[in-house]
């Protein structure tokens, strides 16, 4: 779901659990905090650990650094955690739009993002130059800043002025305060989320209302500590204001505290409380509706959201969170229409970008290739570089078998963001798909240390193994893979393709017992029951082979392989009819498949229907012209059906292909015999 305005829910849980991860101190939050950080500048106080990063934006002259400098000082003095000044960030040429004369404000951030150190807990942008005609004094959002740090951000022009310190203190504050969900909102909308203009986040007129700034300093104090359990004391401050306001968004605010420390009924009857005391209050009603969402109640969630469009309350927003809900609730039509209406009816909706993405994955599932991509190149015009929405286009190309429209998206993406591990992922079937096993070799070996895709890139390096013919290599792989993971959602696939392998190298215990696997976690794993028929077969076990062939038959009708497999145990087996019926079906699903032609054109000799025989062995030819066995039955063909100039032509092409070849030496024989017969003009 896009942001909101007021998301605050997702803003606190952001928030406060990196920061609880940053190893601020646990002990009670009613105790003064031990710290082993080094002490601050005046030594009169002691550091919480985590850093601060403070990211100029644009160059600074002298007299600005040194505000900046007295700014930190200050900074640390209040939140005590030590702030650093990064190296200043370059405003990019790309973000800004010269028609309007401002900077767009999502490129503008994402490049500070960049910048970001790895050990920062939080970051704040801060300017020296004009970034807007306008010349707005601040910009707040929420955003995530590089691959670790997530951040709310102020990015606000320096005044040269003794003031500037504590301006930027109290940025600081209220950019803290507003990421634990504090509206700033002094009666107004909302205009964040709105518009991707810096101008249109203008913060500069809002003021803290009074139910925000009496939560301020018990919020702050929880995000000071960062604890992972609720202090007694703190609790029983939040069941004061729980049972003392009647504000629905102090409900709300509570409802977000109680959720991340995991107290799931307290935070649901915040819920209810903040629902119960919206009452006409459009956006109390819109965020209680977002939080039972985010909570997981989403047939709740999407009631509410009904309600407030039948009210025509917020109705892109609603439309929107019933479009999530009816996904989560894998009520795909409902989804489909609820973002269908919000594209038709507001065409200038901020999220119209995320909608698309929306349509086309939706699409993309049901394989609907060509609506999900029209709607997925029409999400990428609004946001040009989002990444999940290049990513889901690359993955309809590998669909459609276009890799190298896969592969230019797959490269933007590595070069906007190297460490995509999805990126290399879907680079590497590209390479499959166009069968340069070494490159996507290469790819996947990137993956081999991912903690979310070693399993992926053990898989398929093991299927790029196997189609070099590297089966050791293969093997050693599949062994890795199914000793690692053995919940893998592959794993009966790696299990049958380690019985194919076992095949081939005539392992035939070891294939077994790898089918058998494969069948227990998927009884109706065709490929393992169609290997198993195999199996069975070069074995000798007719009988169980053709249990094996006709149960993956059943399954899998049009599966050509194993149709073949199963006409081959019946010619074997000495049942012609059922074999050449088996065959026909093959030959409907792929009319040009050389070994189906060969074997019913062989059959129909047999049988003496040469002219059959003739249409068949012609097929095969077609698909393999040099064929030594289609060309000696067809040779057979034309001699009963006295075709004897046609004749002479296949038996001449059959001798010049098998001379030398001992393993044809009893047709060149008669093919020889058969050449000196021949009437020399018909």
């Amino acid at each position: 779901m896009s942001k909101h305005p007021r998301t605050w829910y997702s803003c606190a849980l952001i928030m406060l659990l990196i920061l609880a991860l940053s190893g601020c101190n646990r002990n009670s939050l009613s105790k003064a905090p031990v710290s082993t950080a080094t002490p601050s500048p005046s030594g009169a106080e002691t550091l919480y650990p985590g850093k601060i990063s403070i990211i100029p934006v644009g160059p600074l002259d002298d007299k600005t650094a040194a505000d900046l400098k007295a700014a930190i000082a200050q900074l640390e003095s209040l939140f005590r955690h030590n702030i650093e000044l990064a190296q200043p960030v370059a405003l990019p040429l790309s973000a800004y739009h010269p028609a309007k004369d401002k900077y767009h404000a999502i490129i503008l951030l994402k490049e500070v993002g960049r910048k970001v150190p790895e050990e920062a807990i939080f970051a704040v942008a801060v300017t020296a130059k004009g970034l807007y005609s306008e010349g707005q004094d601040e910009i707040l959002s929420d955003f995530r800043l590089g691959n670790k740090a997530s951040a709310v951000i102020s990015l606000a022009p320096i005044a040269a002025s003794a003031a500037f310190p504590a301006r930027l203190k109290t940025l600081l504050g209220e950019a803290i305060a507003r990421s634990l969900g504090l509206p700033f909102c002094a009666g107004k909308a909302c205009p964040f989320g709105r518009s991707v203009t810096a101008a249109d986040l203008d913060r500069s007129g809002s003021v803290m209302c009074k139910n925000s700034e009496a939560l301020l300093p018990l919020l702050l104090q929880s995000w000071i500590f960062s604890q992972k359990t609720l202090d007694a004391n703190v609790a029983a401050e939040y069941q004061k204001i729980s049972q003392s306001s009647s504000d629905p968004w102090a409900h709300l605010y509570l409802a977000s505290l109680y959720s991340f420390f995991k107290l799931g009924s307290q935070s649901a009857d915040e819920l209810r409380k903040a629902t119960d005391l919206a009452g006409s209050d459009p956006l109390a009603r819109f965020e209680a509706a977002w939080g039972a969402y985010q909570m997981g109640a989403y047939e709740g969630a999407s009631n509410a959201f009904s309600a407030l469009i039948k009210g025509k309350v917020l109705i892109p927003e609603s439309l929107e969170g019933k479009a999530e809900c009816a996904l989560s609730l894998k009520k795909i039509k409902e989804a489909l229409d609820a973002y269908k209406r919000l594209l038709k009816e507001f065409p200038a909706y901020y999220g119209r970008a995320l909608a698309l993405r929306r349509v086309g994955e939706i699409n993309l599932s049901q394989k609907n290739y060509a609506s999900a991509e029209e709607a997925l190149k029409a999400s990428l015009k609004l946001n040009p570089q989002d990444i999940d929405t290049k990513l889901s286009l690359a993955n309809i190309y590998l669909l459609l078998k276009k890799p190298g429209q896969a592969v230019s998206l797959y490269k933007e993406i590595q070069v906007a963001d190297p460490a995509n591990e999805k990126s290399r992922l879907g680079m590497a079937y590209a390479c499959q798909s166009e069968k340069k096993y070494d490159e996507a070799i290469k790819e996947l070996a990137e993956l081999l240390y991912s903690s979310q895709y070693r399993a992926d890139a053990l898989f398929e390096t093991a299927w790029c193994f196997i189609k070099k013919e590297k089966y050791d290599d293969a093997v050693s792989n599949l062994e890795t893979l199914i000793n690692e993971f053995p919940s893998f959602n592959k794993i009966e696939r790696a299990h049958q393709i380690f019985g194919d392998i076992m095949v081939e190298k005539k392992d035939f215990v070891k294939a077994g017992e790898e089918y058998g696997l494969a069948l227990k976690n998927n009884p109706k794993n065709v490929a393992a029951l169609s290997g198993s028929g195999r199996l069975m077969a070069l074995q000798g076990k007719d009988a169980e082979a053709l249990e094996y062939l006709n149960k993956a038959v059943a399954l899998d009708p049009g599966d050509l392989e194993t149709l073949y497999i199963l006409g081959m145990v019946y010619k074997k087996a000495g049942k012609t009819s059922e074999a050449v019926a088996t065959f026909r079906k093959a030959l409907r699903i792929d009319p040009g498949e050389f070994r189906v032609n060969l074997e019913l054109g062989s059959a129909s000799v047999q049988s003496k229907n040469y002219q059959a025989a003739v249409d068949y062995l012609k097929s095969a030819l077609k698909t393999s012209p040099d064929s030594k066995e289609a060309l000696i039955q067809i040779a057979v063909a034309y001699e009963s059906l006295k075709r004897y100039k046609e004749e002479r032509a296949v038996l001449e092409k059959f001798f010049t292909l098998a001379q030398g070849n001992n393993e044809f030496q009893q047709q060149l024989n008669w093919a020889t015999e058969r050449l000196k017969k021949l009437p020399v003009n018909k």
